[in-house]
């Protein structure tokens, strides 16, 4: 029969290499991938979306990192 400290420890170890392979994966497409993120307002107008100005400055500073901001502006004509 299994302890349960066995079977406790083997399901850690399993979550810790799954979290590891996820870990792994992040970093590979963090460095090798890209993404568009496109916004009608301008970062200072999302606290309006976060409510708590540490979550925003969190948020904006993880988009920003290693990243190439394009600002267009657009008049409109009619």
């Amino acid at each position: 029969m299994v302890s349960n400290y066995k079977l406790w420890m083997d399901r850690a170890t399993s979550s810790l290499k799954l979290a590891s392979i996820k870990k792994e994966t992040e970093i590979y497409y963090y460095e090798h991938s890209s993404i568009t993120l496109t916004s009608n307002l301008p970062f200072s107008g999302w606290e309006s979306i976060f409510k708590n100005p540490m979550t925003t400055a969190a948020a904006i500073d993880r988009l920003v990192h290693h990243s190439i901001i394009l600002e267009l502006i657009f008049r409109v004509i009619g």
